[in-house]
């Protein structure tokens, strides 16, 4: 996808903000700007920003990624579904929502679907994927989702726990997923982990207009 910015920067501003591009080792200078393209994934693209100063920014082919809470009705309570997953840039294992990025063309329901399965085993229609409002922006300071329908798709679905006790999906070995478990949705709002904080909130959300159908 051809940006319309980052625009090219003016000679001195690399050296008044102090960027630095390093190619295979290698510094590069002057820089004017640069692109990092993957036609599956995404564009990471740095140059002038429309304030007027440099910097970097990432749009996704999908046009953003999905998270999906799997929820239950555990001992009268809510209880949310959680994957133990390795994450590298979290520092290890992190107990999260399943979630992933979107094929180009795929709706957040779709894709949602998808992600539940490969990652934990269950199935569910899509008519029954709850779609949680408009699509979010996990960090606007470098993620582009200037775009209708971009951003981060949240959604949920009301599963049967005692089908899910243990498993794992098909995807679940590829993408260093370990465990599958319900958890008290206090536990869950309170994970180190800020997407699936906001989903269990927009989750809450959603329960807070349908009194009687879960006991938080």
């Amino acid at each position: 996808m051809p940006l319309p910015f980052p625009a090219e920067i003016p000679p001195d501003f690399q050296a008044r903000r102090g960027w630095r591009l390093t190619l295979n080792g290698a510094p590069v200078e002057p820089v004017t700007g640069f692109t990092l393209e993957a036609p599956a994934f995404g564009t990471l693209a740095y140059g002038l920003l429309p304030r007027g100063y440099d910097g970097w920014c990432f749009h996704e082919t999908g046009g953003g990624g999905v998270v999906v809470a799997p929820f239950a009705t555990v001992d009268g309570r809510l209880h949310v579904g959680v994957i133990r997953q390795a994450r590298a840039f979290q520092g290890g294992e992190v107990w999260n929502l399943p979630r992933g990025f979107r094929d180009p063309g795929e709706t957040a329901s779709q894709a949602a679907r998808r992600e539940l399965f490969e990652e934990t085993g269950l199935e569910v229609p899509e008519a029954e994927i709850l779609v949680l409002g408009p699509p979010g922006n996990p960090n606007s300071a470098f993620f582009r989702t200037d775009a209708p329908g971009e951003g981060m798709g949240i959604c949920a679905a009301a599963v049967d726990p005692a089908q899910a006790a243990g498993r794992t999906g098909p995807d679940a070995a590829h993408e260093g997923i370990t465990d599958f478990r319900f958890i008290p949705w206090t536990e869950a709002a309170g994970l180190g982990d800020m997407i699936t904080n906001a989903a269990v909130a927009r989750l809450l959300a959603h329960l807070a207009t349908a009194p009687g159908e879960v006991r938080l």
